[in-house]
């Protein structure tokens, strides 16, 4: 299911998404490396990032109630476990955020990156063709503990895309057997300050 819903609409649901996320459990391993070029971090030192934008310009989602299982570890060839292509009509932050029920059950493991890639270059301050972005912080670790199915949220972003026609996708990677069902992706297009 995809779709698309008017600005009152979307405010509203910016405001519920963000409360439900500052709620959401995330199960992650402290020590769980990142490879280099995925991270914002480089040896010996830490880094963070932040902004701000309060203009929305564009809500857009995508809800599936598949069985997943990533195949193996690594994400950036594995099939997309959800995708979104739409046009994002201005340059600045986009917020994704996948919920989802996840099962890793017999110690299994499954780690998320969220890539966006400009697929046409439409509209002011346009993106590059071709042009590839993975999400920071990338390479989250989801895992749940006794065997049972639970929901987790991860938020992940990309600070400063331009206009365009975007692909963004979560690439699941995974030992085999842990699995993800029942799932929404939402993406959250706001303009630059």
């Amino acid at each position: 299911m995809r779709g698309r819903l008017s600005r009152p609409a979307m405010q509203g649901i910016v405001a519920v998404c963000f409360a439900l996320g500052a709620s959401s459990a995330v199960h992650a391993q402290a020590n769980h490396e990142r490879p280099a070029a995925r991270s914002a971090q480089k040896a010996g030192s830490s880094s963070s990032l932040s902004g701000a934008s309060s203009q929305l310009c564009g809500f857009y989602f995508d809800v599936r109630s598949d069985h997943f299982t990533p195949p193996d570890d690594s994400t950036p060839d594995n099939k997309p476990a959800n995708s979104i292509a739409e046009r994002k009509n201005c340059r600045g932050p986009v917020l994704g955020v996948l919920s989802t029920e996840v099962n890793t059950h017999h110690g299994g493991f499954i780690h998320v990156d969220m890539r966006a890639t400009c697929v046409r270059a439409v509209g002011p301050e346009p993106c590059t063709e071709g042009e590839v972005v993975e999400a920071p912080p990338g390479h989250m670790f989801l895992r749940n503990s006794g065997g049972d199915t639970q929901i987790q949220t991860i938020q992940m972003v990309w600070p400063d895309l331009g206009s365009g026609r975007w692909r963004y996708e979560v690439r699941l990677g995974g030992d085999g057997t842990a699995f993800v069902e029942y799932r929404t992706f939402t993406i959250q297009a706001f303009r630059a300050p």
